[in-house]
């Protein structure tokens, strides 16, 4: 017999009248009572219950060519099956200099499934520039919007790319082109900031598990990094500067609001998992890159066409608060990203190879549609926010790759990894890989002759935290537990070797 963990439960009972005519929607989640100028609410034809491709680049096309001073439209390349990925720039021409603005980058769109994010950001282009109690919050900013990068899987409401990848899942491997040029445009426009916008489904399978009855109450829930990784003054202002101003945000206009946490069962028990320290995803991965980096989960999905205009509203609230915080703290911005890159660059912070995260007793709030009640509900929970290092590693000054796997090059450029070749054969001593018996990598110690052509990666670059993520193999995402990185031909050593600081210089000196 299954369990769920359970261990208080809580009724709040709400004096509704006329009960048995209202649902959840009634009481909970209300829409707005206000215009929301975005194609699909304005009556253009839609697709299903959302504003389609077409119409959502006609609805930008019309703001461009009336506001060509405000916002310029392009595209960052194509999907699988040849659509353009848009691209919109928005910044005000005022006496701050373009190098000295804050660059913050919002995304949608990322699962094909989650079409309302889109929308949400459609609406906030719109108001940016025809509003100008919003304009001003451009003032210190330029913004680059990605409002659909899955335009493929939004076309057939799929949470997958045509050829069924999960695009939010494959920011370390970079195999299919939506990764590839989300990962080019970010990495050309170098944001200080990264919003990811996305939706959850607020009927998961383990919940209607444990009573059919029962749904999510929560309007909004914010993902971000535990990753011991990143740098602490990155995720330290990632919670305290953005996370839960905006939480207080969104509770002033009646969201219900929570750290993201999805479910898995142990055993026969349900437990919660809060936060992610993953680098496959967004909030992770450029987080790794010494960004601020949030990916916001709003309610729908399953929710299709119900309480649309309070989706897009609510999206519309998280990105105009962030963007409040990003002009009134501008400089601290700069400079928590600036050390942050600095310290990367010199190599200050050791590697966390392992981590433990903290165990607690949390709660999640549920909304029973047979009753039209909020229940409380306390789960054990891994909390992903909290993680204590288990095992450490110096960073080495540089790194050797021997692979004839093309992919393996392509993932570090297309990371922003700097790297150069080795003109000729030459012989070292290495700290090399191995795989034991349970394939586990262990370090070693051993003379290699290293091919001419081999990749030299100096470590003391502004990527250096997600070169460690993609490198260091026993991190559950790098380029080994990918198997994309793999044994050199002939030998029991893994294509990855660590090289200190002479050796580097050496290497890079042979002409």
């Amino acid at each position: 017999m299954k369990k769920y963990s359970l261990i208080i439960v809580c009724f709040i009972s709400l004096t509704v009248f006329a009960q048995e005519e209202k649902t959840i929607y009634d009481t909970f989640f209300s829409d707005p009572d206000k215009e929301i100028p975005v194609p699909y609410l304005e009556g253009q034809k839609a697709q299903k219950f959302y504003t389609s491709y077409k119409n959502a680049n006609n609805f930008l096309a019309v703001l461009a060519e009336k506001h060509p001073d405000i916002i310029k439209i392009s595209n960052i390349g194509e999907t699988q099956r040849g659509k353009k990925i848009p691209m919109v720039m928005l910044s005000l021409k005022n006496d701050i200099p373009d190098a000295e603005k804050i660059r913050v980058t919002y995304i949608a769109g990322v699962h094909g499934n989650e079409p309302i994010s889109s929308d949400g950001l459609l609406y906030l282009i719109h108001e940016l520039i025809e509003k100008d109690e919003y304009k001003q919050l451009l003032e210190k900013v330029i913004l680059q919007v990605l409002p659909i990068v899955n335009v493929d899987g939004r076309s057939i409401n799929s949470r997958a790319s045509n050829n069924g990848t999960d695009l939010n899942r494959n920011l370390n491997m970079l195999s299919v082109p939506e990764t590839v040029n989300l990962r080019n445009a970010i990495n050309l426009f170098d944001p200080q900031v990264v919003v990811d916008f996305h939706e959850f489904n607020p009927s998961r399978k383990d919940f209607k598990e444990m009573n059919d009855c029962l749904t999510s109450g929560i309007d909004a829930q914010f993902l971000f990094t535990g990753n011991l990784n990143v740098a602490p003054g990155i995720r330290e202002m990632i919670e305290t500067d953005f996370v839960e101003p905006t939480k207080l945000v969104l509770k002033n206009n009646n969201r219900t609001v929570a750290n993201y946490s999805s479910t898995f069962w142990s055993g026969q028990s349900l437990h919660l998992n809060l936060g992610a320290i993953s680098s496959r995803s967004s909030a992770t991965n450029y987080a790794l890159q010494n960004r601020i980096s949030i990916l916001m989960e709003l309610r729908g999905v399953t929710e299709r066409e119900k309480m649309v205009k309070r989706r897009i509203e609510t999206s519309f609230l998280a990105a105009t608060s962030y963007l409040s915080i990003v002009n009134k703290k501008a400089h601290e911005i700069k400079k928590t990203v600036v050390d942050a890159n600095e310290a990367t660059i010199n190599n200050m912070r050791p590697i966390v190879v392992s981590s433990n995260a903290e165990i607690i007793e949390g709660s999640y709030r549920f909304v029973n549609t047979c009753t039209n009640e909020t229940e409380i509900i306390y789960f054990e929970t891994k909390n992903n926010l909290k993680h204590t290092a288990v095992k450490t590693r110096e960073r080495a000054a540089g790194y050797v790759l021997v692979s004839k796997n093309k992919h393996v090059v392509e993932v570090l450029q297309n990371s922003g990894i700097v790297m150069s070749k080795l003109a000729k054969p030459t012989l070292l001593e290495l700290q090399a890989y191995k795989l034991d018996n349970k394939n586990v990598p262990y370090l070693i110690s051993t003379p290699f002759k290293l091919p001419a052509g081999a990749i030299i990666i100096n470590t003391k670059q502004k990527m250096g935290n997600l070169l460690v993520d993609l490198l260091e193999p026993e991190l559950s995402n790098s380029l080994v537990a990918n198997k994309t990185l793999k044994k050199i031909k002939g030998t029991d050593l893994i294509g990855l070797f660590r090289i200190n600081k002479n050796q580097l210089l050496q290497l890079q000196n042979i002409k």
